[in-house]
């Protein structure tokens, strides 16, 4: 079948109907879509924030390991965040962090290396007091290692050291991930 071809701008009053039809990348925008419109969640990417948290100031950090997040789509992890609200009172007092995926009972870090919070590093992060308190360490994501499948879990193992001091007390962990809708 000939093609045709129209040059300049085209109004349609009415609707524009095709049996096929390709449309050049980023014509459709967030804004062209009403929000009214019917879009199945399939085809959408959903970004979580999962949080583990120990908000007890008087007690401090609980080791262990803990599953966060069952997976039901493909998806990645974005960006791993630690706080605490009272920081260790030295950096020999610490807690270390890492962020796993577990597929099959086998895990993985999707870090490049744990997240160690001790005062120095409480100092340097994001946020906080003079104290180091609520100050914000993120850990660095390792792009190999970060992606994850459907029915894979999510977990996050902490460790605690103490060598007699003030450890960190008012745990928090934020992990950010973005994922696919669960296939039907």
């Amino acid at each position: 079948m000939p093609t045709s071809t129209v040059y300049g701008d085209t109004h349609f009053p009415d609707r524009l109907s095709a049996g096929q039809m390709s449309l050049p990348a980023n014509t459709v925008d967030n804004a062209a879509v009403e929000g009214g419109a019917a879009i199945s969640a399939t085809k959408l990417q959903h970004q979580h924030v999962l949080n583990l948290s120990q908000i007890v100031a008087a007690d401090t950090v609980v080791a262990g390991t803990f599953l966060i997040h069952v997976c039901r789509g493909a998806g990645t992890i974005m960006n791993v965040e630690v706080s605490s609200e009272t920081a260790p009172d030295a950096d020999t007092d610490f807690f270390t962090v890492d962020v796993n995926i577990v597929t099959d009972g086998v895990s993985v870090s999707a870090l490049t290396g744990i997240i160690t919070y001790n005062n120095t590093n409480a100092l340097a992060g994001d946020g906080g007091d003079v104290n180091g308190n609520y100050g914000i360490v993120t850990g660095t994501i390792d792009g190999a290692n970060d992606d994850f499948t459907n029915n894979d879990i999510i977990e996050v193992i902490v460790a605690e050291t103490n060598d007699g001091g003030t450890n960190a007390s008012g745990l928090i962990i934020t992990v950010t991930i973005r994922e696919q809708a669960d296939e039907p």
